[in-house]
């Protein structure tokens, strides 16, 4: 299967200025009407600019509102919004095809913008200068446009830049990078929920399977492109989508397919106003119906209206394939004579705009014409004439093929360039941030020494009277512990003797039950004598174990609660009771016996002890404890 033609697959990169309400269009006019201010008035207009270039309507009534907005930035002297005039002029001769004042009113505005960093204003015209230097081939400009652009855009403008990457790589034959940037815009739009691209995406990566000889998946992409056209209905999308279809159609010789393509496009002209697509159209369109029959004056009146556009837009390097199918028409009518003027006259202007392709196929025409002639002499001129075109198409493929390296080569030295002169900037910033800083921190630092030296009196003053307060404060501490631990010395000696009275008693009680256990035969009793006396003698353990663990906390408290509130003043006094039980390594099940409180909230206070005196959890408390009352 024959490959696309690159100039034919058309990768129009459509993108809207900074989105406004979608409002109709009439609402938006009696807006218009009714503004008085200034700043109304122009709203109203920039609202109704944008409504008619985010839809592509015919450019006459975006320019007829954008000239009212010029006037009004003229007549009150702001360069801000006469700045913004000349960036909606620039989008809209974009989609007018007259790209040299898409030139001349981008720098005009951009010149004007700056003066009030507009950024991302600035952003959207240095993408919009790239896209135009990419349909003119100047890819390196269109490189360094959207290196420009991708400092200054806002986030959402991201797909539009990776498209004009991604279409500048296809058109540079740098295949795998058009791809990843294709991929990247495309899952850009996923991500954030985008459908409004995803057309250009498509149509983009039909070009880009296109020239890498991968027809199959060109045409599914273009199928998709045209199918998101549909749904969404843009017109000027739909046609593009059509007019590649239908070409690749001819190319593989399915006339039929082809025309009907072609005469779907023709169909929504009124709808658009790209000339460049209709003139195209139109003049394949012609080839077809030649290709299916006779209906002579039906091609000849579809190569009238090509060349008619391709005049108006200043196109003459097409005029040599209008030639080249008229050419055909007068061969197929029978006028040979005429036909081969017309290859010549073809041939002639192809070699002026040095365009090979066309002129090979003339020389070949040219060879077979002469030779039904029997004009054998000419008939192998065309004939070395088109051998000769075709090595020297061969010669160019290589060249290109080495400027497409060497452009490649350029485009990241220049990627790297700009890498570098941003790193220089921001170094340069550095130094001129770092130089203020340096300024108003050495003014710091005077300032501070001076507080400092005032304060500094007044803090050691005021420190050695609070010392002389804390000491005192320490000495009265410590004579009133004193004093608790000699009033519960005491308190522990009286509970000892009280304990050891009752002690007496009970084992007296004891000795009397197990006598009288003895004698009685009553069962029932008797089992009722032996738990009392168990009871006592139960107490009398308890009791024992009371005395030994008062004695020893008597022997260690004094010593210990002194060191832990030395070092641990926030804890409570049932704490350092807790605290003390557990340093004679007492279950929490005694402890609660001891100090008459459930064993959950004797682990309360084991958690509430560990808190305050931040220990670990890998270190035994018990352990801790004894290492302050050694």
């Amino acid at each position: 299967m024959k490959r696309l033609k690159p100039f034919i697959l058309l990768s129009f990169v459509v993108f809207n200025s900074f989105c406004f309400a979608q409002n109709d269009i009439s609402k938006l006019k009696l807006d218009y009407k009714s503004a008085k201010t200034k700043y109304e008035i122009s709203e109203s207009l920039i609202k109704i600019i944008t409504y008619y270039n985010q839809r592509n309507k015919k450019t006459d009534s975006t320019i007829f509102y954008n000239k009212k907005l010029e006037l009004l930035a003229l007549s009150e002297n702001d360069e801000s919004l006469l700045g913004e005039s000349y960036r909606q002029f620039a989008h809209i001769y974009y989609f007018k095809s007259d790209y040299d004042k898409v030139f001349d009113y981008s720098k005009k505005s951009i010149t004007l913008l700056k003066k009030f960093d507009e950024n991302k204003k600035i952003g959207d015209l240095e993408l919009l200068l790239g896209n135009t230097n990419q349909i003119l081939f100047k890819n390196t400009e269109a490189i360094l446009n959207f290196k420009e652009a991708e400092q200054l855009i806002e986030e959402k403008r991201k797909v539009n830049l990776y498209i004009g990457y991604a279409n500048t790589y296809s058109q540079m034959n740098a295949i795998d990078r058009a791809l990843l940037y294709y991929n990247k815009a495309y899952n850009f739009c996923l991500e954030h929920n985008i459908s409004d691209y995803q057309y250009d995406i498509f149509n983009g990566m039909a070009v880009t399977y296109n020239k890498n000889g991968d027809v199959e998946k060109c045409i599914e992409s273009l199928e998709k492109a045209l199918a998101i056209a549909n749904r969404t209905k843009y017109k000027l999308g739909k046609v593009i989508a059509l007019h590649n279809i239908a070409y690749q159609n001819k190319t593989d010789k399915k006339y039929k397919e082809a025309k009907k393509n072609f005469e779907s496009a023709i169909t929504i002209f009124d709808s658009i106003d790209n000339d460049f697509i209709k003139a195209s159209s139109y003049l394949n369109y012609a080839e077809v119906i030649l290709f299916l029959g006779n209906d002579y004056s039906r091609v000849e009146n579809n190569l009238y209206k090509a060349e008619t556009i391709y005049d108006k837009i200043n196109s003459t390097s097409r005029i040599p394939y209008i030639l080249n199918v008229r050419a055909k028409l007068y061969d197929k009518k029978g006028d040979k004579i005429n036909a081969i003027k017309t290859y010549e006259k073809a041939i002639a202007l192809s070699s002026e705009n040095e365009i090979s392709g066309i002129i090979q196929k003339n020389y070949f025409n040219l060879f077979e014409l002469y030779e039904t002639n029997k004009n054998f002499e000419k008939a192998l001129d065309s004939y070395k004439n088109f051998n000769r075109i075709k090595d020297s198409i061969a010669s160019r493929k290589k060249i290109k093929e080495i400027e497409t390296l060497k452009i490649n080569f350029e485009v990241a030295q220049i990627e790297n360039d700009l890498l570098i002169n941003k790193k220089e900037v921001a170094l340069l910033n550095a130094e001129k941030n770092a130089s203020n800083y340096k300024i108003v921190l050495l003014c710091l630092f005077i300032l501070s020494l001076l507080i400092f030296v005032f304060r500094q009196r007044k803090l050691n003053k005021t420190k050695r009277l609070r010392l002389k307060a804390e000491n005192e404060l320490i000495k009265l501490q410590q004579e009133k512990l004193n004093s608790t631990v000699s009033y519960k010395n005491k308190e522990i000696t009286e509970y000892a003797v009280y304990i050891n009275e009752r002690n007496r008693i009970l084992e007296y009680f004891s000795s009397e039950i197990r006598d009288i256990r003895s004698q009685e035969k009553d069962q029932n009793l008797k089992s009722q004598l032996n738990n009392l006396q168990f009871f006592i003698e139960d107490n009398l353990n308890i009791n024992k174990e009371k005395i030994e663990l008062n004695s020893n906390i008597k022997n260690t408290e004094e010593s210990f609660i002194f060191r832990l509130k030395e070092k641990h003043p926030n804890l409570t006094s049932k704490e350092l009771k807790v605290a003390t039980y557990l340093l004679l390594d007492l279950p929490s099940k005694t402890i609660s016996k001891q100090m008459n409180i459930t064993i959950q909230s004797v682990n309360n206070y084991r958690f509430s002890i560990r808190k305050k005196i931040g220990l670990d959890k890998k270190i035994n408390i018990s352990e801790y404890l004894k290492s302050l009352s050694s």
